[in-house]
This record gives structure tokens, C-alpha cells and sequence, in this order.
């Protein structure tokens, strides 16, 4: 998927859907996918943000393709919410590491992650309702302090949780935000204030029916701004030896 701006931003997407098979099957019998159905779900975006993260991380194929597109190597564990011993201070930014991409047996070249979701809920006759857009300026400063600790790659990662369950209008695949208001996410509050060095990363996560996103959704990816890799410091290679012996 792409949208044009000033430049081209790709996306890659894996759209999924799911289906209870009898365990007797008579002849004739047919499952459709990618239809509508009304279960009663949760809206997406009643979920807590650390739990939509983590959900992300814990499934393998979006994990792979996240990783692909960081262009690092696939068996890099990750942790999150990290503090201590990374982190000494909580009160003072950044209070904690999101996202932590790190291999013991690689210490210096670790990959931290400040994580904001924004939440799109569409409405009847297609109105989105974009909240939390405006908390992406505090995640700006989150980032430039976590890059000024000093982190081989730092990233600002913004998770879009679109609940597009009465967008009926147009099929399963047309259920995500639109390009008009993609725009509006892409060039988030204080974008100019982030450090040069700080990757972009975007994840679109849509509910495309009503059905838990566990069953049934749409995922879309896009590293839109490698981080530029820095010198790790000796005192933060050595904080994350010792967190990594916790693991």
C-alpha cells in the first residue's frame, strides 16, 4: 500500500480473517471470509496502549515483517517497558525505554523505541474521529532524550488503532484510515523538533469488522525513516550488559 505526498509512503500489509470448520463437514458446505459480522467485539481502541504493543510484538509474522523492514536480524529478542538497570533516574525523561532491541551477545548495538498510539475511530458515513495525535509532542521529547542517552538506533514508533467497523461503504480491505487523514499522522506534532538520528516507524492496526483483532484485521507497516546508527557510549553498553543478564 502506498500514499502519495511528497514523496511515496510504502506500507506492507498482511490482512487476515478467520473461521470455525465443523468437525463434520456435509457436502456443499462453505465458509465465506471477509464478510461482515456482528459479535459483539471490543472496540480496538479500548485496548491500553502497552497491550496493543505488546500484542504487536507477540505476533511472529508481524514481528518478522517489522523487523525486516528495520533490516535487522530476526532472532533479536526484544523487552518492554524497560527501567532499570537502563534507566536510573524514572522521574526524568525518557522515565523508560518502550521498546528494546537488544542481543547479549551484542550489547552495543542496541535499538530503543519511544511508542505512541493514536486512536481512529470511524463513525456513520464515514467521519474518523483521530484522538491522542496531540500526545505524539511529548513522545518527540521521549525520543530526542532516549537518543541523547546515547542508543546505537533510536526510533519514535507511532501505533494507529483504527476501529473502522462501520465503515460498511466499501469492503474488508478499505476499512483504515484515510489517506487525507494519514497525512495529519505523518506530520505529527513538533515532526521538526525530532532529532535528525531518530528513525520513523508507523503501524497501522485496524479493526475492520466486528470481531476481535485476534480473529480478524488488517495490519500495515512502514519504516518511513531509518535511525541513524551513533557511537554507544561505555557506561550504556555496560547498563545493558547487566540487563541483559536478567532476561
Amino acid at each position: 500500500m502506498g500514499v502519495e505526498m511528497s514523496n511515496w509512503v510504502t506500507f506492507r500489509c498482511t490482512v487476515y480473517d478467520t473461521g470455525s470448520i465443523p468437525s463434520f463437514i456435509q457436502k456443499g458446505y462453505s465458509i465465506e471470509y471477509f464478510k461482515n459480522v456482528y459479535e459483539g467485539a471490543q472496540s480496538i481502541s479500548n485496548e491500553e496502549e502497552r497491550q496493543i504493543i505488546r500484542w504487536f510484538f507477540e505476533q511472529p509474522l508481524l514481528k518478522q515483517i517489522f523487523y525486516e523492514e528495520l533490516r535487522i536480524n530476526q532472532t533479536l529478542p526484544f523487552k518492554l517497558e524497560v527501567k532499570e538497570p537502563i534507566i536510573s533516574v524514572p522521574n526524568k525523561k525518557p522515565g523508560d525505554i518502550d521498546i528494546l532491541i537488544c542481543d547479549k551477545d551484542d550489547p552495543h548495538h542496541a535499538i530503543a523505541m519511544e511508542a505512541k498510539r493514536i486512536k481512529v475511530t470511524i463513525e456513520k458515513r464515514g467521519y474518523e474521529k483521530v484522538n491522542k495525535i496531540g500526545d505524539v509532542k511529548d513522545a518527540v521529547l521521549q525520543a530526542n532524550a532516549m537518543r541523547d542517552r546515547g542508543f546505537f538506533n533510536s526510533y519514535l514508533a507511532l501505533f494507529i488503532e483504527v476501529d473502522g467497523r462501520e465503515r460498511e461503504e466499501t469492503n474488508f480491505f478499505f476499512r483504515g484510515l484515510s489517506d487525507q487523514n494519514f497525512k495529519r499522522v505523518y506530520d505529527f506534532p513538533q515532526r521538526s523538533q525530532l532529532h535528525d538520528d531518530i528513525g520513523v516507524a508507523f503501524i497501522e492496526i485496524v479493526q475492520p469488522i466486528d470481531r476481535s483483532i485476534n480473529r480478524s484485521g488488517m495490519v500495515c507497516i512502514c519504516v518511513d525513516k531509518k535511525a541513524k546508527p551513533l557511537s554507544q557510549s561505555t557506561n550504556l553498553t555496560n547498563r545493558i550488559i547487566e540487563f541483559c543478564k536478567t532476561l
